[in-house]
């Protein structure tokens, strides 16, 4: 994984996309670099397949 990234609760099956950029708008600190932020849901779907293979 590339610098500066992380797996987030959306990516192993929490929230939605938009359910994540809501909380981001809505947190002052995190607001600002909304339009840098990208979900990437093929991750996601790695983790989940890893998850059921263990």
């Amino acid at each position: 994984m590339a610098a500066g990234r992380r797996l987030t609760g959306w990516q192993i099956g929490g929230l939605t996309g938009q359910e994540v950029r809501r909380e981001r708008l809505a947190d002052p600190a995190a607001a600002p670099y909304t339009s840098e932020i990208t979900l990437c849901p093929a991750w996601g779907k790695v983790t989940r397949i890893a998850r059921e293979l263990l």
